[in-house]
């Protein structure tokens, strides 16, 4: 079984997110760097949104497992004189991070195509005034046997 590829993991992704309906707009992108992620933040058409993209990975010692770094970059509207625009990122962050954590509860990873996807960890991303980011980082587990 050949491992899936970086894009194949980021599609699956976008396809999870999408089937959720929890944002917008949906999309994949290479990001390498901040600023990158702050030229792409303004051409978000709808929001609440969220981005793909894949971060480092690692392989183990005989090249037949392979854990890559996939994040979701989440975007939401913020409106400081409306409570709940001002906190709909947070709403967003946890709509994302449940669908990795299965109802039979956390000890049982999401399985998409032969790719176990964990949760590891979010932090807040800086943006402009208009909207607000968080990075929900992920380990996306696969083997090669």
């Amino acid at each position: 079984m050949a491992a899936r590829t970086l894009n194949e993991i980021a599609q699956d992704l976008k396809a999870l997110i999408e089937q959720a309906a929890i944002c917008r707009e949906v999309r994949i992108a290479a990001i390498t760097s901040y600023e990158q992620v702050h030229k792409l933040i303004p051409s978000l058409a709808r929001l609440p949104a969220a981005v793909v993209c894949v971060g480092a990975g690692e392989y183990d010692a005989t090249a037949s497992a392979r854990d890559v770094n996939p994040a979701l970059l989440l975007v939401a509207p913020f409106e400081a004189t409306v409570e709940a625009k001002s906190l709909a990122i947070w709403t967003l962050l946890e709509q994302a991070a449940a669908l990795f954590i299965p109802p039979s509860g956390p000890r049982s990873a999401l399985n998409i195509n032969d790719v176990v996807y964990i949760p590891t960890g979010f932090r807040p991303i800086a943006t402009g005034s208009q909207c607000s980011a968080y990075l929900l980082e992920l380990k996306a587990q696969q083997t090669t046997k």
